[in-house]
Order: structure tokens, then C-alpha cells, then sequence
């Protein structure tokens, strides 16, 4: 039986939060990646989706680097429910560059994880956001972005939710 789309999204939500005290400072690149991917891939299987991006197999990402979709008749894709990019690097051009590839993509949740040194760099990563409004301008869908800034001051992922629907402006909220 499928949550609803704000239990899921809170499932996510602490998930996602669950991450930072799992791991710790001297920890690879490669190890936060994989934690982050088998946690939300977990989650993925719990509700019936099939999950790509899997960290025991990384050779089978596709278009994001992590995915959650279903199938439907005749085996072909239906469903994209979750679409994450993770970029660890501190450099917004690669943040924003991975940022830009979620945004064609027809889901019901958008995850964006990046990591910031401090406030000033994450909230510049978070104005994001007005790049998701620019990009929804047309039209709104019904689709949930949630930009998850690792905040390494503070050892905790700060969570931005910005949600548009068809019928009213986008609402944006730190989780």
C-alpha cells in the first residue's frame, strides 16, 4: 500500500536527517555518497518502487544518482517518484550544474544534497530556489523540492522544502 505523498515526504525527511550522525569528519567522499543513497534507497524499496543508484551497484545510475520509479504495463517506466543528485564538492558550479539536471525531471520529489562550510555558502546555495520559480514560471506541476544543505558547523543537513502545485504559488519552508 502506497503512503501518502506527506508521510513519504517525511519518511524522507527523516532519513535524511538520520544521515549526519551516522558518519563522521574524516570520512570519504565516496562513504557519504553511499550512506546517503542506501538510506533513500532503503526507504525507495519499503514502498514497492524499484530503486537505481543502489551503492552496492553504482554502474547502474541512471540520469540521477539515485531514482525511484515503478513500472507499468508491459514493463515499461511509469512512474518516477524521487529524483536525487548528491554533490559533496564545495564548488556551486558543480552544485548548481547537478541542481540543473533534476529539473526536467517529471517527479513527485526533487532532492538536491550539497554541502556547505557555514551559513554565508549555504544560503547562497539555497537561493537555488529561485531558480526552481524561473524554471516553474510556465506553470506549476505538483512536485516537492527539497534542497538538503549539509551544514559542516553545525553537523546537521538544513532542509529547504519548496512545493508547487497547478493551482497556487509555490510555498517555500526550512524543514
Amino acid at each position: 500500500m502506497r503512503a501518502n505523498t506527506e508521510q513519504m515526504e517525511a519518511q524522507i525527511v527523516a532519513a535524511l536527517k538520520s544521515i549526519p550522525s551516522q558518519l563522521n569528519p574524516d570520512q570519504s567522499e565516496i562513504a557519504w555518497r553511499n550512506t546517503v543513497k542506501g538510506v533513500i534507497s532503503k526507504l525507495g524499496e519499503q514502498h514497492g518502487y524499484t530503486v537505481l543508484g543502489l551503492p552496492e551497484s553504482l554502474d547502474r545510475e541512471w540520469v540521477f544518482d539515485l531514482c525511484w520509479y515503478r513500472d507499468g504495463e508491459g514493463g515499461k517506466p511509469c512512474e518516477l517518484a524521487l529524483a536525487l543528485q548528491a554533490e559533496w564538492q564545495m564548488d556551486y558550479t558543480f552544485v548548481h550544474g547537478f541542481f540543473h539536471q533534476l529539473l526536467p525531471a517529471k517527479s513527485k520529489f526533487k532532492v538536491m544534497i550539497f554541502r556547505a562550510k557555514g551559513w554565508t555558502q549555504m544560503e547562497r546555495y539555497i537561493t537555488l530556489a529561485e531558480e526552481i520559480e524561473y524554471a516553474h514560471s510556465t506553470g506549476g506541476t505538483n512536485e516537492i523540492y527539497l534542497l538538503v544543505c549539509f551544514n559542516e558547523d553545525a553537523w546537521d543537513f538544513q532542509i529547504k522544502r519548496i512545493e508547487f502545485s497547478a493551482h497556487s504559488k509555490p510555498v517555500a519552508t526550512l524543514l
